[in-house]
Formats: C-alpha cells, sequence, structure tokens
C-alpha cells in the first residue's frame, strides 16, 4: 500500500477481503461449513451487501491454535486473496 500510494495507484487490495467490497451495509446472512479432511473445511458466506447478493468462499485449516482462514475466495475472475497478495 505504501509503493502504490506513493505512485499515486489504486492498491491491489482496495476493500474489506472478507466482503469484497470497500462499503458494506450486510444483511441475510447465511453461513454454512463443510469439513473436506481433518484439518481442512470450507465455509460458504452468502449475503447481501447494499441489496446486492454476494458470495465469499473461505478455505478453512485446522492448527494448533484453532481454526484459521488460510484463503479467502471472492465471486468471478476476482480469486483469492492469497493469489492476490503473491502478485500470481
Amino acid at each position: 500500500m505504501k509503493a502504490d500510494a506513493k505512485s499515486g495507484e489504486v492498491p491491489d487490495l482496495d476493500g474489506d477481503p472478507y466482503i469484497g467490497a470497500q462499503e458494506w451495509v450486510i444483511t441475510e446472512l447465511v453461513i454454512v461449513v463443510a469439513e473436506s479432511g481433518p484439518d481442512k473445511a470450507t465455509g460458504t458466506v452468502s449475503f447481501k451487501n447494499e441489496g446486492d447478493p454476494k458470495t465469499i468462499t473461505l478455505d478453512l485449516k485446522k492448527t494448533k491454535a484453532g481454526w484459521r482462514i488460510d484463503d479467502i475466495h471472492w465471486p468471478g475472475d476476482e480469486g483469492s486473496l492469497r493469489k492476490l497478495l503473491s502478485g500470481k
């Protein structure tokens, strides 16, 4: 973000990664978690943001400290947080 600010560019991550937007009014929240192995699960979070339906998928991983978010996937061509931050 600092490099983008210096160059006047918009940062790659320009909104809240948990909702895939810069602003929000969340309604109709539904969370479904499905285990995909002993230490992995997928969380599907559906909601309306300012009236627009959205679905975000979370890769969850069990660690010694408990369950953690391993990656966040946004709909369409937006990709994932891990992909965005790795530059791939």
